[in-house]
């Protein structure tokens, strides 16, 4: 970095910046220009131009365009975007080779060509200096109009002149105060990304047409790409921007004019076909949707196939609520993606599926609510030893939601939509809490804790911070990991194997022991139970409930047992409903049973 200051009494004296990466032009350029009695700064980068130029505010600046880190076009023009250096006049020096139109397109006032010469340099630099001084002096004169105008009577056409400028120029602010308002209009009501309609304007608008235009037939389309995450992932977020800029206009291609066209929200679009019956409706989703699978989003190397699942429902002509008919679509949508992906499915109300789902999807804000509000409450099952006695307590924690009016919700009320909407991981934590503080409220109970069983999900299995969290937890001290069992369904396991294998592995080395739920139900168990470390088998309870009067279930249990028993697992039987189920799973040498002949669930934490 080279910065010098020099000065020499003249008549009128300027502050001129010189700006070059070459010590050596910044010598010459400074040698033309010290006689003419100027306090000369310079530097050798944009960089550090800003910096002078901001605490010295020089009268001209003269600037090299081709410079490493920031040039120098991106130096003017981040000078001329600062209201305190906008009217610093620029004049770049450049090579014979350089973009001059490039320069006076981000605000440069002239341009001298290397090598420089004397006279030409001199008399640029001075008819600069003086037009920037004559700017000036006007500016201050034009500052004492107003009083001007109230004392001096022959200057009165000079008030009349400038009132003439004064209304042009609020006529000009108020239009461009106009444009910005719509714009801001325009940004309310529409997705910044893809300018589309957002949600808000989307219901709206269709709210409108629903009341306007009762009777008539109309379908709503409801869209979800299947591959956005792959291009997020491998190409990154501004890759996944321009996918969906480019699918919002290949569906805007495809609709009416009088259609409405909507991004909901992440990769998920919505349409209204305005005036077409269902049979139609299938048709042009159908069409858009094979649109979109033919469609090839190119980002630099890489080319990405794309595919969409829709749903669709009739709108009729006696529909009112916006809220329900977007719960159908988005039913809809989620069963085209359960059948396969790519492909449509038309809402029918006599399918029970579909209504369970919309169910689950009104039932989403609850759940949050419910978290929030801490509504949830833990129950105990006992596991009971049936070939040996073993001291202290061995059960079961089992959740419960409590509704809005203090009714209990049992688990297959509310686990499958927190499940499909992505809140099991909360609960999950919300469960490891709440029993490390009742323990540590309770350490006592510890004393007669032999071992406690919590359930898993998915998600919180495949959560980095999720593996954290337990940490933490047990790095508290109150929920001692000998003590503590997780209990993972052998669906989840296998999933993704080598996941479930890491986070197994991690937690047994701090001592936590590991049960596998369910067992049986998957097409590969025995095949995956070597790779799985796990210390207990949880026979599904599919196979004890019938075993005393069904032989192939009886055969099951005994089958999973024996196998347990020869790599080392403890089985568990669940669904131990009556004493005869208990007598049988004794016989065949299970070592635990759980279900309602042992106990029912008790109220554990509330």
């Amino acid at each position: 970095m080279i910065e010098a200051s020099t000065s020499t009494s003249t008549s009128r004296s300027a502050r001129i910046l010189i700006v070059d990466d070459t010590p050596a032009n910044l010598e010459v350029i400074s040698g033309l220009l010290q006689p003419l009695g100027h306090e000369l700064s310079t530097a050798t980068s944009g960089e550090r131009a800003l910096q002078i130029v901001e605490r010295l505010l020089p009268d001209l600046i003269l600037l090299d365009i081709m410079m490493p880190g920031i040039d120098g076009l991106e130096t003017c023009r981040r000078l001329k975007s600062n209201p305190m250096t906008a009217g610093i006049p620029v004049i770049f020096v450049t090579g014979a080779g350089d973009n001059v139109d490039a320069g006076f397109a981000v605000g440069g006032v002239d341009y001298l060509v290397k090598p420089v010469r004397e006279a030409e340099l001199g008399a640029r630099v001075m008819a600069h200096l003086k037009l920037g001084w004559l700017v000036r002096e006007l500016a201050e004169k034009n500052a004492g109009l107003e009083e001007a105008r109230q004392e001096l009577e022959r200057r009165v056409l000079e008030r009349t002149r400038e009132l003439s400028v004064a209304n042009r120029n609020l006529r000009l602010e108020v239009n461009e105060r106009r444009q910005a308002e719509d714009r801001l209009n325009f940004l309310a009501r529409h997705d910044f990304l893809t300018r589309l309609l957002n949600r808000p304007a989307f219901e709206d608008a269709f709210a409108h047409l629903l009341s306007s235009r009762a009777g008539l037939p109309h379908c709503l389309l409801y869209l979800d790409l299947d591959q956005f995450k792959v291009v997020n992932d491998v190409c990154g977020h501004v890759a996944g921007d321009e996918l969906l800029r480019e699918v919002a206009e290949l569906i805007r291609g495809l609709l009416g004019p009088g259609d409405l066209l909507a991004r909901l929200g992440g990769d998920e679009f919505a349409a209204l076909l305005v005036g077409v019956s269902i049979e139609q409706g299938k048709r042009q989703a159908d069409q858009i949707r094979r649109a979109i699978e033919e469609y090839r989003f190119v980002w630099e190397q890489h080319t990405f196939g794309v595919a969409a699942s829709v749903g669709l429902a009739a709108v009729k002509g006696d529909e009112t609520s916006v809220d329900a008919l977007l719960g159908r679509v988005d039913a809809a949508c989620f069963a085209a993606k359960e059948e396969g992906r790519n492909r449509v499915h038309v809402y029918d109300e006599q399918v029970g599926d579909l209504q369970t789902r919309q169910a689950q999807m009104q039932l989403a804000p609850r759940l949050t609510q419910a978290l929030e509000q801490d509504r949830f409450v833990l129950y105990r099952q006992r596991i009971k030893p049936l070939q040996v006695n073993e001291e202290g307590e061995h059960f079961e924690v089992l959740l419960r939601m409590r509704d809005e009016q203090g009714g209990l919700v049992q688990p297959h009320g509310f686990i499958p939509a927190a499940e499909r909407f992505g809140l099991m991981a909360q609960i999950d934590r919300w469960v490891l809490r709440r029993l490390s503080w009742h323990y540590r409220r309770h350490p006592e109970q510890l004393q007669s804790l032999a071992l406690c069983s919590v359930n898993l999900s998915g998600l919180s299995l495949g959560d980095p911070m999720f593996e954290e969290f337990v940490e933490r937890l047990l790095e508290e001290g109150h929920l001692p990991p000998p003590k503590l069992c997780f209990e993972i369904t052998e669906t989840v396991a296998v999933t993704n194997l080598p996941r479930t294998l890491r986070f197994i592995h991690k937690f047994r080395r701090l001592g936590l022991r590991f049960a596998l739920d369910d067992f049986g139900s998957g097409v590969s168990s025995y095949a995956y139970l070597k790779s799985l470390p796990v210390d207990f088998l949880k026979i599904d309870g599919v196979f004890v409930k019938d075993m005393v009067s069904d032989p192939v279930d009886r055969a099951m249990v005994r089958s999973i047992n024996e196998i347990g028993q020869v790599m080392g697992r403890r089985t568990i039987a669940e669904y131990a409903e009556n004493g005869a189920i208990i007598a049988l799973l004794t016989d065949l040498g299970v070592d635990f049973a759980q279900g309602y002949g042992l106990e029912q669930p008790q109220p554990f934490i509330y």
